[in-house]
């Protein structure tokens, strides 16, 4: 399905987008004569914040009541005349370039089945914990393998018809979570070639807060997440899950548990100049931890200063606990999943025999 580029689409799915969405389409206004069509759908929202679609040259799709940014797009890619969808979230704004790159790379690579980018080092929430996790997004998506294992619909373009192909989303998956990692995988495992254009930047408009961040990491990406790869029985080396962050998951529980064991023996004896095992196995690990991340934090040193990078420290710890967190959580719920299926499967079979 792959050829060349002439029109390009713009659909956001959305529910509630508040100021958010305006912005977002304002960053679209400037930049209007370079795609054809910008479509919203109204993911069963409650405010009045669509109202403003119009304006900006917009068109409303409405699917009723809430259905999940999957069904969302996927209504938007059908409603859509462009050959190039750009698929974006309603709560980032495009930078002047972005859709001028994305038109750019499918023009000069008729190979190219979809492509995506990465959010900008320059977030616009304040806040230490806001900062730090659109950073790190950030971070990740840029240091990345640029033949991509999956696909992210906060800023991503497909080819209209390797899109309908596939299926589009699973609509499975009614609230936001990793339902364009899904795509991305199924895409890949069917010959798709996935770009990521870390040059292709939004700018993030979420505030984040940490009952927001580990909520998000464990329930809404994390957990899914682990599921879809024991579906899947794949581990893509990239992305979040790359060797240096899986060593980084595994190292975050044992340099925690070793932090509570010497501060208890602390209580306990008194703080003493012994060169104890807590000691040495706390020094390795937080060593450890350091050198697998310096790149890390030497990209947050580099954007907000060396101060900066050191308080992301415990959130990124928070971070990887999140996943350690999900990680157990999602296999838990994996493996009941498939005991309930084959307890039922057998319960039916007896049933139908008596």
């Amino acid at each position: 399905m792959s050829g060349a580029a002439t029109s390009l689409s713009v659909v956001i799915a959305v529910h509630n987008g508040g100021a958010s969405l305006r912005q977002c389409l304002a960053s679209l206004g400037r930049c209007r004569d370079r795609f054809d069509e910008l479509i919203v759908v109204d993911d069963g929202s409650q405010d009045d914040a669509l109202r403003c679609v119009p304006e900006f040259g917009g068109r409303i799709v409405s699917v009723g009541s809430r259905r999940g940014p999957g069904h969302g797009r996927n209504v938007g890619v059908l409603s859509a005349a462009g050959d190039i969808v750009l698929l974006l979230d309603a709560d980032v704004c495009v930078a002047a370039d972005t859709i001028s790159i994305i038109m750019k790379r499918f023009k000069e690579e008729p190979e190219l089945d979809a492509i995506f980018g990465s959010y900008d080092a320059d977030p616009a929430a304040p806040g230490l914990v806001s900062q730090f996790r659109n950073l790190l997004h950030c971070f990740v998506h840029k240091t990345s393998n640029r033949r991509a294992s999956t696909f992210w619909a906060g800023c991503g373009a497909i080819r209209r018809g390797v899109f309908l192909q596939s299926g589009g989303f699973d609509i499975a998956y009614s609230v936001p979570c990793v339902e364009d990692i899904e795509l991305g995988m199924r895409l890949v495992g069917s010959g798709a070639r996935i770009a990521l254009d870390p040059s292709i930047e939004v700018k993030h408009l979420k505030k984040w807060t940490l009952q927001t961040m580990v909520a998000t990491d464990i329930r809404k990406r994390g957990i899914p997440w682990m599921r879809l790869i024991l579906n899947s029985r794949r581990i893509p080396n990239d992305l979040n899950l790359r060797l240096g962050h899986r060593v980084s998951v595994a190292i975050a529980p044992l340099l925690c548990s070793v932090s509570v064991l010497w501060a208890l023996r602390a209580l306990q004896r008194g703080f003493d100049r012994s060169l104890t095992w807590e000691v040495v196995a706390f020094s390795a690990l937080l060593l450890g931890f350091l050198g697998i991340n310096l790149a890390f934090y030497r990209f947050l040193a580099a954007i907000r200063g060396a101060a900066f990078a050191v308080r992301c420290l415990p959130l990124h710890l928070v971070y990887f606990l999140c996943c350690v967190t999900a990680l157990f959580l999602g296999t838990v719920l994996h493996y009941w999943s498939r005991l309930s299926s084959s307890v039922s499967r057998v319960a039916a079979v007896s049933a139908g025999r008596s």
